[in-house]
């Protein structure tokens, strides 16, 4: 039997970016840290980088909740601070991605065990006279990128998973089953709220 063996110069060419992913960290009451690993860009152009993370494995951008950095990607190490919208006791799957203009790369799994993170906290409703059907932007802090709630307090309605705009503002459609009574706003989000003590006018 012959054993041959082959040099790196052998080996086929990687020509698409690489990205691993380091351990979770600084786990708290108010949140965790997602870190990256060494990337190989491999003579790629990278125009969208960050994490994707979820309750099962391999979280996917199509079907976890995705963090994407808004600047150049000029280190081959990043992280995040997940300050919001991770409920207590709950195990979250992460893994980085790297995209560049012909291929999508993620790492493997990193799992952790969260014990929570900040509650929603609202600053502004707008407007504060509304019509059925209108939509109403809810100012703020602490959203989390999807899974936001919106209870409308003295109607007994709440939409559930509400289209987020930012970590800062979200959007809900007020439903035409309103009566005409004032409401206050709260949003809800990984089994935490935020109230709106401001009453919101129902108008026609």
């Amino acid at each position: 039997m012959a054993l041959t063996s082959c040099s790196d110069d052998d080996l086929p060419a990687i020509n698409y970016p690489v990205v691993d992913i380091d351990e979770v960290t600084e786990i708290r009451s108010d949140g965790a840290t997602f870190n990256s690993g060494i990337i190989q860009i491999n003579n790629n152009n990278i125009i969208e980088y960050g994490f994707v993370y979820g309750k099962t494995k391999n979280p996917a951008i199509e079907s976890g909740y995705k963090i994407v950095f808004d600047t150049p990607l000029n280190s081959t190490l990043f992280s995040y601070r997940m300050n919001r919208g991770l409920e207590n006791r709950f195990e979250y799957f992460v893994r980085a991605f790297v995209r560049s203009e012909s291929f999508l790369s993620y790492s493997e799994n990193k799992s952790f065990i969260s014990l929570g993170s900040n509650p929603p906290v609202i600053s502004d409703v707008q407007p504060r006279k509304i019509k059925k059907g209108e939509k109403l932007y809810i100012t703020g802090s602490n959203f989390a990128p999807t899974g936001n709630s919106v209870q409308f307090i003295g109607q007994n309605i709440t939409i559930v998973d509400v289209k987020t705009l930012s970590q800062f503002k979200i959007e809900a459609v007020v439903p035409e089953l309103f009566n005409d009574d004032a409401f206050n706003v709260r949003v809800k989000t990984a089994g935490m709220s935020g109230k709106f003590d401001t009453k919101i006018i129902v108008i026609d």
